[in-house]
């Protein structure tokens, strides 16, 4: 049993109060197989019991005919219009547009995408600055000696024959 009081609206106010129990009473509530069954209709169906009953009956109903189109409602723009904004439509867009937000996360790298064409040859850059000298090399090995002969008679010089590392010079005396 659910107790409930009310008082009833006042005469003259349009609303009207439709019970069949007086203002103070007690008033039996349907159980959850009397709500699933949809056969108390002499008891109060609370929330729950309700819920209960359209979860048995409703799953089980035939759907209904689709009811009638509605009227187009208003846009976003005549809805502004009509709670106050003063303005065209582009006025209203750019109203829309608020400050920059802060810089998000940067987002996951993306697939590669395929190999593009090879461009064409860039200019020849500037030469670049002379490096630094380098270290010094390691000393080399010991040299052979040349061995000069000196000659002043032509036909002794066209007769000799040089040795290894020897050079035959000829002169005016």
């Amino acid at each position: 049993m659910v107790s409930i009081r009310h008082n009833p609206p006042a005469p003259g106010t349009g609303l009207l109060a439709r019970s069949a129990y007086n203002a103070d009473h007690d008033v039996p509530v349907a159980t959850q197989a009397e709500a699933e069954a949809g056969t108390a209709t002499d008891k109060l169906m609370t929330p729950q019991r309700t819920a209960q009953a359209i979860a048995v009956l409703g799953a089980s109903g035939t759907p209904g005919a689709d009811g009638a189109d509605g009227a187009d409602g208003l846009s976003a723009y005549e809805v502004a219009v009509a709670a106050g904004f003063v303005g065209n439509e582009a006025a209203w867009l750019a109203s829309l547009v608020g400050e920059q937000g802060p810089q998000g996360e940067p987002g996951a790298d993306g697939a590669d995408g395929a190999q593009g064409i090879q461009g064409i040859q860039g200019i020849q850059g500037e030469p670049g600055a002379d490096g630094a000298d380098g270290a010094p090399g390691a000393d080399g090995a010991d040299g052979q000696s040349v061995t000069i002969t000196t000659f002043t008679d032509e036909a002794l010089f066209n007769a000799a024959t040089p040795g290894a590392l020897e050079l035959l010079v000829l002169t005016d005396a």
